[in-house]
């Protein structure tokens, strides 16, 4: 974000129910173990835009991306966005097929990346963190402090995935649902960042708080998505992926392009967590090219 805000764009990054320093209970003060699903996450992502001076464009890296997509449906009754990127993104079928080409490639591969996260492996071993998110020669020291940041992350769920992963068969799902968004602090790991071209900007970044209007109706989850409405494909839209990603493989970033419309950037030698990466100013000049030219 501070490099977006140098070249002279406001930015405003998105802590989702559950996570960063939103709520962590639902309404009647339970824990909460997974911040909601695709149509309330999206409402409340909604109602940002809705308070932001003028349309942004909406940057999605991770599961972030879902929920872009999931907007890009619905852009029509959504506030206007200036443009939308996905990068490392999940793709608008959700991860399945991903697992899916992980266990056919590598058995070992993928029993590592599933105690990642479900063990939360990354949080406590260093070696954990670089395999899941970060390349082989990520400086150490960089690696430490990233690890600090990660272990720091709320543990609560932003979606449930094998409740998405049931929605593909047809079942209906009902999410949790909590009440508070604020818009603090980052989470690395599903990352939604709102951008506004603002030349005097000076700032690293800005801070929005707001509190959805919604109250605690049941949502459903389905996925695919369905393909992209003639609306959303006004909005300008970038996607790009790094080929040594594991947890967002090639193949998905390209489905994400093509459910698009574009042609995806590639980053060699790129893993998940591209903006945090060795290379991350690759990946940052070319979604800015792309920026600079809206």
């Amino acid at each position: 974000m501070p490099y977006f805000a140098a070249a002279g764009y406001d930015c405003y990054a998105v802590s989702l129910r559950g996570q960063g320093r939103s709520d962590r209970k639902t309404p009647a003060g339970e824990p909460l173990k997974v911040s909601g699903d695709l149509d309330s996450l999206t409402d409340d992502l909604a109602h940002v835009v809705a308070g932001l001076p003028r349309p942004p464009v909406l940057v999605a890296h991770s599961f972030g991306a879902l929920l872009a997509e999931k907007y890009m449906t619905e852009v029509a009754r959504r506030p206007a966005l200036a443009g939308v990127a996905c990068v490392c993104g999940v793709p608008p079928t959700g991860n399945k097929d991903i697992v899916v080409r992980v266990f056919k490639k590598s058995l070992w591969e993928a029993w590592k990346i599933t105690w990642a996260f479900v063990g939360k492996s990354f949080a406590r071993s260093l070696d954990e963190a670089r395999f899941t998110f970060f390349s082989p020669d990520l400086p150490k020291g960089d690696l430490i402090r990233y690890q600090q940041q990660l272990a720091a992350c709320s543990p609560v769920r932003l979606l449930d995935l094998s409740a998405l992963n049931k929605a593909r068969r047809g079942q209906l799902v009902v999410a949790a649902h909590c009440r508070v968004v604020e818009l603090k602090c980052r989470c690395w790991c599903s990352l939604l960042v709102l951008l506004q071209l603002s030349p005097g900007c000076s700032a690293p970044d800005a801070v929005v708080t707001g509190r959805s209007q919604r109250s605690a109706p049941p949502y459903s989850q389905v996925l695919p998505l369905p393909a992209l409405p003639a609306a959303a494909k006004q909005v300008p839209a970038f996607v790009g992926g790094g080929t040594t990603d594991i947890v967002v493989d090639w193949p998905a970033v390209q489905e994400t392009a093509a459910w698009f419309g574009v042609q995806p950037a590639q980053w060699q030698d790129m893993a998940h967590d591209c903006m945090l990466d060795t290379r991350w100013e690759e990946a940052a000049a070319s979604l800015r090219r792309w920026l600079d030219d809206l």
